[in-house]
């Protein structure tokens, strides 16, 4: 995966400034890059992009930007501090401000070093406090700390709103801006102010960040004879982890299989549709519907060593994007009812372009639908076996589990009558 970064660079012309600022507004007319699931991410956002960059767009008439030569030549002309102006800055801030005004939450630009730092997470392996969140109405959303990372060890929590970050107030920032200021590297401290449902008053947590080495799937048996496979997130190593998990389980002959997928963010679209292959055999896993009336159809590949398997899959607030993809089909086909509780509804895809200069652009472009067709509700998808996740979590009681256990068993027992 390339990685540029651009360092501070003297002052520019404005022809440079406004061809700059003139491909970038193209750019984001061409779909390139792979569908992309929050990203939540690990913090980061968890999207799949390609390894390419954007092609070079055709230049846009002058004139259509003439507001920014007025702008950047009053700068030039008549700020008080103009030799201390990095043109830089002002290219990447126009940048931003460009796709802010499109006034969707998911859509973001990215400069240089914010998307070099982004892309190490679908890698499973960065530095931070380990946490997959989204944006609400301006606020930043816990979705599922990273299990057993840094933020779930000091008790952060799924819908948990982080209000400030030492102390730096978060609203009205952009989602990447909220990220940039709660990442850092190893051994260093952050210092969270956090909204919890329930509770009389704000909480302050300290986590020390750390380096987060993500196994995504894990299997183990269940003393009943039924198997566990718990998915945390969908990186690029997923489909493989999986897989091996899979196996293993599969070579203990357990009668039913509970697919974990609480507290799974998301991460990358395509990782989650080979996963569904696992389970479900060809077919259609999930449709992206665009604007302008195109769906393209994500279907799952043919090996389906589990596909005989009894299975429920165990949903919760924490389940979003492409965790809700996976959790939709394998209900909408008939595989898996689901059990525990509402999941976060994350129903939209965006696709990441490289910029020429190394910068990024996350761009919303479609909305996902299962297969039967139905768009994936925004408010989340409501199980079919609701279990109330307690609050807060104890450690030595899990009513979704064992509710889920319970009706897998009932369901094999009903089906050798």
């Amino acid at each position: 995966m390339a990685r540029l970064q651009v360092g501070r660079r003297g002052p520019i012309g404005l022809s440079w400034l406004l061809c700059s600022l003139i491909g970038l507004a193209v750019t984001i007319g061409f779909f390139a890059g792979y569908g992309y699931a929050r990203w939540s991410p690990p913090l980061g956002r968890p999207s799949s992009p390609s390894a390419d960059s954007t092609p070079p767009p055709e230049a846009t008439p002058a004139n259509d930007y003439g507001l920014l030569y007025e702008i950047r030549g009053l700068i030039d002309s008549e700020f008080y501090r103009a030799d201390s102006v990095d043109h830089q800055k002002l290219l990447f801030g126009a940048a931003r401000g460009m796709v802010q005004a499109l006034g969707d939450q998911n859509s973001v630009y990215e400069p240089p070093a914010e998307r070099e730092v982004g892309d190490s997470r679908w890698s499973g392996h960065y530095e931070g406090v380990g946490i997959f969140v989204d944006q609400r109405d301006g606020q930043m959303v816990v979705m599922s700390p990273v299990e057993g990372g840094p933020a779930d060890q000091a008790g952060v929590r799924p819908g948990d709103v982080i209000l400030r970050a030492d102390g730096r107030d978060l609203a009205g920032l952009a989602l990447n801006d909220q990220i940039m200021l709660i990442r850092g590297p190893k051994g260093t401290i952050v210092t969270l102010t956090v909204r919890r449902e329930g509770a009389p008053a704000p909480l302050t947590i300290a986590i020390v960040r750390d380096e987060i080495r993500l196994v995504s799937a894990r299997g183990r048996m269940l003393d009943n004879g039924l198997g566990l496979l718990r998915i945390t997130q969908f990186t690029e190593g997923t489909p493989d982890e999986t897989r091996s998990a899979l196996d293993g389980l599969l070579a203990a002959r357990p009668a039913g299989l509970l697919l974990d997928l609480r507290g799974n963010g998301g991460g990358l679209l395509e990782p989650a549709v080979q996963v569904g292959g696992l389970f479900l055999g060809d077919g259609p896993i999930v449709f992206e519907a665009h604007a302008n009336g195109e769906q393209k159809t994500y279907s799952a590949p043919g090996a389906s060593p589990a596909i005989g398997l009894p299975m429920l899959a165990l949903v919760d607030h924490g389940t979003a994007s492409a965790s809700e993809v996976l959790a939709a089909a394998l209900r909408d086909r008939g595989r898996a009812q689901l059990v525990g509780d509402q999941t976060y509804g994350k129903n939209t895809v965006q696709y990441i372009h490289r910029l020429s200069d190394g910068s990024g652009l996350r761009l919303t472009v479609a909305e996902w639908h299962s297969p039967s067709g139905q768009l994936i509700p925004p408010n989340g998808l409501n199980p079919d076996i609701r279990v109330a996740s307690p609050n807060p979590p104890d450690p030595n009681h899990d009513p979704a589990l064992e509710a889920a256990e319970q009706h897998l068993l009932m369901l094999l027992a009903n089906s050798r009558r």
